[in-house]
C-alpha cells in the first residue's frame, strides 16, 4: 500500500477524542457545535482515508461497494453524511436547541442534571425543525407532569455515538478481512511472511534497515522477525472496538 493504514486509525482515534468532548461540554450552544464540527468531519473522514488507504487493494473494491450498500440503507449514516455535507456547504448550525431538567422526582434529593441536545434539522424526516435562539442554551424539563419523557427528537449527543460506533464497526470489520495486510500484529508473522513469499532481508528493507542487518549468529527467522517487531509501532485504535463494543463481523 502506498499509504500507512495509520491515516485511518487516526481519523478514527481523531473523531473519538472530539465526541468525548462534545459528550463533557457544558458551555453555550456555541461550544457544542464547534465539537460537533470536528467531530463530524473526522469521523467523515474514516470512509475516505479508507478509501484512500486500501486503493487498489485486491478485493477491497468489492468489499467496499457493499459497505457502501450497508451505510446508504443506514438511516444514521444518511443523516450525518448528508446533514454534515450541507453544514459544510451553507454554514448552518447544526445543533440548534438543547434543554436540562434533573433526572428523579426534585432537585433536592441527590438526582443529577441531564442534558440533551437536538439537530437543527429532524433526524426522524430531514425536515428543518422550527428556529430557536441561536446563542442561548434553550432549556426545558426533562420529566413530565406524569413522569413520561417529552422528546421529540432523538438526543443529539446519543445519535453521534451510534454513528461513531457505525465508524468503528466499518473499520474493525478492514481489520478483520484484511489484517494480514493492515495489521501489524498479523503482518509481521513467519506464517504470513512465506504467504507473500518476502523474505527476513526484505522486510528489513520494507522497514528501512539493511539487509541482513538481524543475521547474527545462528538466530532463527522467528527470532530476527521478533527482533525487528520490536521497532514496528503496533495499532493504536483496537482499543476502541472494545469501547464501543464491536465484535469482529
Amino acid at each position: 500500500m502506498a499509504r500507512s493504514f495509520d491515516c485511518v486509525d487516526f481519523k478514527l482515534a481523531e473523531a473519538d477524542f472530539f465526541l468525548e468532548h462534545l459528550k463533557t461540554c457544558t458551555n453555550p450552544l456555541w461550544g457544542v457545535n464547534f465539537y460537533f464540527s470536528a467531530f463530524v468531519s473526522a469521523a467523515r473522514s474514516v470512509t475516505f482515508a479508507l478509501q484512500a488507504v486500501m486503493d487498489g487493494q485486491p478485493g477491497f473494491a468489492e468489499w467496499y461497494a457493499k459497505k457502501q450498500d450497508e451505510m446508504r440503507a443506514d438511516p444514521i449514516c444518511r443523516f450525518f453524511v448528508g446533514y454534515r455535507n450541507e453544514v459544510l456547504k451553507t454554514g448552518e448550525l447544526p445543533i440548534t436547541g438543547g434543554y436540562g431538567g434533573f433526572v428523579g422526582a426534585a432537585k433536592n434529593n441527590g438526582t443529577k442534571l441531564e442534558l440533551k441536545y437536538r439537530f437543527g434539522r429532524s433526524i426522524l424526516t430531514g425536515e428543518q425543525l422550527p428556529a430557536v435562539d441561536r446563542t442561548e442554551f434553550i432549556q426545558r424539563a426533562i420529566v413530565g407532569g406524569q413522569g413520561e419523557k417529552r422528546e421529540e427528537e432523538p438526543d443529539a449527543i446519543a445519535c453521534c455515538c451510534e454513528y461513531m460506533r457505525k465508524m468503528v464497526a466499518l473499520v474493525r470489520s478492514c481489520y478483520a478481512d484484511f489484517g494480514s495486510v493492515i495489521d501489524p500484529d498479523e503482518y509481521y508473522t513467519i506464517d504470513n511472511l512465506r504467504k507473500i513469499n518476502r523474505s527476513i532481508e526484505e522486510l528489513e528493507a520494507e522497514l528501512g534497515f539493511p539487509r541482513g542487518w538481524t543475521s547474527v549468529g545462528d538466530h532463527t527467522d522467528e527470532e530476527r522477525l521478533r527482533a525487528l517487531c520490536a521497532h514496528v509501532p503496533r495499532s493504536s485504535i483496537k482499543h476502541l472496538f472494545d469501547k464501543y463494543a464491536i465484535t469482529p463481523s
